[in-house]
């Protein structure tokens, strides 16, 4: 942790959810300082780690070729780490009709990169 001198989260690898006595449980983003004992338990771990960023802005961002559709969910100064935490978040976000050209250029740019599309089945 030597890399990181601010505030970091520390977030699951992958979904974050498991069942536990028959309950859906969620693991959180989780902010830390990089002295913080817990990351020593999470060493063999499938989580990342990265630098904290403050967010005045959640997007969510779909691209089929060179169409895009984004949903934004503005965030509280007081909100926590995970938006998810908060219940009335997932009904919150909002369609963004005026996508700017750095998202919409840049969501394009990164599925076409990573191979990433949606295409109309033949003959429907």
């Amino acid at each position: 942790m030597a890399a990181f001198s601010e505030e970091v989260v520390v977030k699951p690898l992958g979904t974050g959810q498991f069942v536990a006595a028959g309950d859906v449980k969620t693991v959180y983003a989780e902010p830390m300082m990089p002295d913080d004992d817990r990351l020593r338990a999470l060493s063999s771990a499938p989580f990342i780690i990265q630098e904290r960023l403050h967010a005045s802005r959640h997007l969510r961002v779909v691209t089929v070729g060179d169409r895009v559709w984004a949903a934004a969910l503005d965030v509280q100064a007081s909100a926590p780490a995970d938006w998810r935490q908060s219940s009335a978040n997932h009904s919150n976000f909002n369609e963004v009709n005026d996508v700017s050209p750095i998202v919409r250029d840049g969501a394009v740019a990164v599925a076409r990169e990573l191979g990433l599309s949606i295409r109309a089945s033949e003959g429907r």
